[in-house]
């Protein structure tokens, strides 16, 4: 059985991305098509997604709302954040979070569980809100997310051969968060010469000639202050 030691030299330029919440409420001004707000309920279209924003109940001086983020674009959407105005106050949220609050603005964030929207798919979230007199419908939603290279000093990344044989190998790929930041909903991308068929605790999202990107399966999105993660591999031995 050999050391693995092979192996371990053929990787290099490996590149930790994530999807990152830009949380601003400076939020622009888009075309809106809106339903009658006699029927407190709004539609929204961005470009690829639409949010649609209904008040569910209605009592003195509070209500319950339900929004739904769809996916209408062609890819997914990671790590969803959706900032509006509204002059009302946000009491208790659920499926989501409040992430920012500030002169009427509001970015809410997934909870972790809902983190993704598949193309095509939907998320919603709710919550109960305080609102004296009519309630002002939000005119427009936008999505707040993007993608962001992790600077290579706030994390270490090794790879561990487990089991090398004649015609074929299995290892690990270690992950370690060594910032003071929460790493949320990364992606990995990097160079490797031998075949990788399986990942586990990892989506294999592209491979062109030595070239891998790695996913997250969703549970282990969120690389906390100075967890470490685990990522089984095999392939065969290359030629």
């Amino acid at each position: 059985m050999r050391s693995g030691k092979y192996l371990s030299k053929q990787m290099a330029a490996m590149l930790l991305i994530v999807s990152m919440v830009f949380t601003s409420i400076n939020i622009m001004p888009h075309t809106v098509s809106a339903e009658d707000k006699n029927l407190q309920s709004t539609i929204y279209e961005g470009e690829g997604y639409e949010v649609i924003f209904r008040v569910t109940s209605r009592w003195a001086d509070a209500f319950n709302a339900n929004v739904t983020i769809k996916n209408t674009g062609d890819k997914v959407i990671d790590n969803w954040a959706l900032g509006f105005h509204m002059p009302c106050e946000i009491k208790n949220i659920w499926n989501g979070v409040v992430a920012e609050t500030e002169d009427s603005g509001y970015v809410i964030k997934n909870d972790e569980s809902n983190q993704d929207i598949a193309v095509g798919k939907s998320v919603n979230f709710g919550f109960e809100a305080v609102c004296s007199g009519e309630i002002d419908l939000p005119d427009t939603f936008e999505l707040l997310c993007f993608e962001e290279m992790v600077l290579s000093y706030k994390y270490e990344i090794t790879l561990q051969v487990t089991d090398d044989w004649e015609s074929g190998y299995s290892g690990q790929i270690h992950i370690k968060n060594i910032s003071d930041e929460l790493i949320e909903d990364w992606r990995l991308e990097f160079d490797f010469a031998d075949s990788i068929n399986r990942f586990s605790d990892a989506k294999m999202l592209e491979h062109n000639e030595n070239r891998y990107c790695i996913k997250n399966t969703g549970y282990n999105a969120i690389l906390n202050l100075t967890k470490q993660l685990l990522l089984d591999l095999a392939g065969p031995r290359g030629t």
